[in-house]
């Protein structure tokens, strides 16, 4: 039954990871200009609402604080350790569109785990609604990339593709109840924070400075 309720938000996840492909040229000159604010934005979007509307209940309520604290402390180095192989200084060092598409992939999945989690026990939330919107970013960039790299329309839909996957899998993972969900969940918190960090080290000033008035502004929506 849980799946069936999130069939919905899946194909959501993949439309909003594809669209991009189709205004990429539009967008373009808007994300060269704007593109490192809707990153903060996007960013501590996700983070801040992963932490208040999943990792926050699960801690107070099911799992020992210091234990759980220990997961998304494990989390946070899978995800540093994970971008290690593909990113120095900000920039991809994969330089082949499979590579970028499994990267991406992998980004995805602890996304997809905390999103199906908050919609099963709290319907339609800010946090899944923030996931859906973050989307939409990691796809521009994923094109505007795999775009510089020569590749075609229908090869960058199918890596566009492979890359959503990884967010629909981390839903089914969380919509079959498998147990220790909650476990799953918190490393899951955990890597979101990570890739926040894998971000935030390369930001300017306006980027932190959004980041943090994004994080406060959810703070009072959410408490």
């Amino acid at each position: 039954m849980e799946i069936l309720a999130l069939l919905p938000w899946i194909f959501l996840t993949l439309v909003t990871s594809l669209l991009p492909a189709l205004f990429a040229h539009k967008f373009s000159p808007w994300w060269k200009r704007h593109g490192d604010v809707g990153e903060a934005i996007g960013t501590s979007l996700v983070a801040g609402t992963a932490i208040f509307t999943v990792a926050f209940p699960i801690l107070s309520n099911e799992v020992q604080f210091g234990y759980g604290i220990l997961a998304i402390v494990a989390g946070v180095g899978l995800a540093l350790l994970a971008h290690h192989f593909f990113e120095r200084e900000g920039q991809e060092l994969a330089v082949k569109s499979w590579f970028v598409a499994i990267a991406f992939a992998l980004h995805n999945f602890p996304e997809g785990v905390a999103s199906a989690r908050a919609l099963v026990e709290h319907g339609t939330n800010i946090f899944s609604l923030s996931i859906l919107s973050h989307n939409i970013v990691d796809a521009l960039v994923m094109t505007l990339g795999l775009m510089a790299m020569g590749l075609s329309k229908k090869h960058l839909i199918f890596a566009l593709t492979f890359a959503a996957l990884g967010e629909v899998l981390g839903m089914l993972v969380a919509g079959f109840g498998l147990s220790g969900l909650a476990w799953i969940s918190l490393v899951s918190v955990g890597a979101l924070i990570g890739l926040a960090i894998d971000s935030i080290i390369h930001w300017s000033n306006k980027q932190v400075i959004t980041g943090f008035f994004t994080i406060a502004a959810l703070f009072f929506i959410i408490f």
